[in-house]
């Protein structure tokens, strides 16, 4: 008899629970399209996992990509003893160029050149900086606490229902 006045209540809070998870995962996927240049596969890194330990049920938001924690934090990277980035967007890492290099230090700033382009104008391919700081850009954490907040509301209606 007492478990079957405990159903509806687990019942609910299981449905309420997988509500709120599902709220936070959509709106995490919106602030995660909306902090640019992270595509579809991105946002669809952001998953939830609900599981039953010891009588209880749990939510567990994730991401897939082990990266996510530097969006989710900012970081600082830091060169050994410098980091080379391509000043072309999109291009490939100084060591999958598959172009021989020549490096050279020109007002301060350490660059890369195809060693084979004789152009006395050759733009340079790449910059070698100490560090790069990435700043925080996703705001999953903050999403998550907001929409824990919004349990007992989820709770009460699928209760009540």
């Amino acid at each position: 008899m007492i478990r079957e006045k405990q159903k509806p209540v687990i019942d609910a809070e299981v449905q309420a629970l997988r509500e709120t998870a599902e709220n936070a995962i959509d709106e995490g996927r919106r602030n995660i399209a909306a902090a640019g240049r992270f595509g579809i596969n991105w946002q669809r890194g952001l998953q939830f996992r609900m599981t039953g330990e010891g009588g209880q049920t749990v939510a567990t938001v994730f991401h897939r990509s082990a990266l996510a924690g530097v969006f989710e934090s900012g970081t600082t990277i830091a060169g050994r003893p410098l980091l080379w980035l391509p000043i072309t967007p999109g291009a490939p890492p100084i060591r999958r160029s598959g172009k021989r290099l020549t490096f050279a230090v020109v007002r301060g700033h350490h660059l890369a050149f195809d060693a084979d382009d004789r152009d006395r104008h050759r733009r340079p391919l790449y910059v070698g900086v100490s560090s790069v700081r990435i700043r925080k850009l996703w705001h999953i954490k903050d999403i998550v606490r907001e929409q824990v907040g919004r349990f007992s509301e989820a709770f009460a209606r699928f209760f009540r229902g």
